[in-house]
């Protein structure tokens, strides 16, 4: 009874799971109700014919189908051969009231509250620790080639945290590479660092990590997955690399660190694309405009 009062004056159901899409496909066929149904893509299901096919149907069944980025946008079609006239683009958005830049005092005691040297280069990841987020790249960087005056912070909690923190030890790196468990003040960690680390090894629909550095003025180095165009232009506001190619984090990453002045323009760059881009205020106008589009 409730239910059927709800969905009476409801004019959208935005879903964010194949679950709750199952569920608002089924609640339109079994009730009168006109309602429209929008489903964002976060991952995808490409494993297996059967599950891949019921993916499919399921999600054709939206009114519209919301893709946070072009390139994911690009994916969703090619995998399920979804029309791009049931796609709209639109990113997220990330508060830029609490992740912001730092002055240079203020940079100076986070990074004592936090055990970092004043003058070393701080990379950082932030994420799940699950094995497409290629976080052993990270590790095996600084294995091989023992930067100076360089850490990492690996920010998250996972899976894979164990072997991880093995693969650090086996490599001696206890003093260069820390791991911080999963924290609502992920801001300053970002704060903390000179560059963020996003080292996908495979599907990324977005990556708001790479927002949230970028208010805070610190610049991204991240694999050129689905999102990054949207986020990056290669050497102004950030840096991608080809994930496909076996040498190109450690390139990159190493022609970052022996020119570390440039990262101060390129932070200023990144955090003006994100204002101008994934801001809160753009998010609500874009969504805005989808919810209209959708009912309209």
């Amino acid at each position: 009874m409730i239910l059927r009062e709800i969905l009476s004056s409801t004019d959208i159901v935005h879903c964010h799971s194949l679950a709750a899409l199952a569920l608002a496909v089924q609640l339109k066929l079994a009730s009168k109700h006109t309602f429209r149904v929008v489903y964002t893509f976060h991952w995808a299901v490409n494993s297996g014919r059967i599950k891949r096919f019921v993916a499919k149907r399921l999600i054709l069944r939206s009114d519209i189908i919301h893709a946070p980025s072009h390139d994911a946008g690009d994916y969703l079609s090619e995998l399920y051969g979804i029309p791009r006239s049931k796609i709209s683009i639109c990113h997220f958005g990330v508060d830029a009231q609490r992740f912001t830049p730092l002055s240079q005092g203020q940079h100076s005691l986070v990074r004592k509250r936090l055990g970092i040297p004043e003058n070393n280069f701080v990379a950082v990841y932030a994420g799940r620790l699950a094995p497409e987020k290629g976080v052993g790249q990270i590790i095996d960087f600084f294995g091989r080639h023992n930067p100076p005056n360089t850490q990492a912070l690996i920010v998250g909690n996972g899976d894979l945290k164990a072997q991880l923190l093995a693969k650090r030890d086996a490599y001696g790196l206890r003093d260069k590479v820390f791991f911080v468990p999963h924290t609502d003040s992920v801001e300053e960690m970002y704060r903390a660092a000179n560059l963020l680390l996003l080292p996908s090894v495979s599907h990324e629909t977005f990556g708001l990590v790479v927002v949230e550095a970028a208010l805070c003025g610190v610049p991204s180095l991240r694999s050129n997955l689905q999102g990054a165009q949207d986020q990056i232009i290669d050497g102004c506001s950030g840096f991608l690399y080809d994930p496909g190619h076996p040498t190109a984090f450690d390139d990159k990453l190493l022609s970052v660190l022996l020119n570390p002045d440039r990262l101060t323009r390129v932070g200023e760059n990144a955090r003006k694309v994100a204002l101008e881009r994934f801001s809160y205020e753009k998010m609500y106008d874009r969504f805005y405009q989808l919810y209209m589009n959708t009912i309209g």
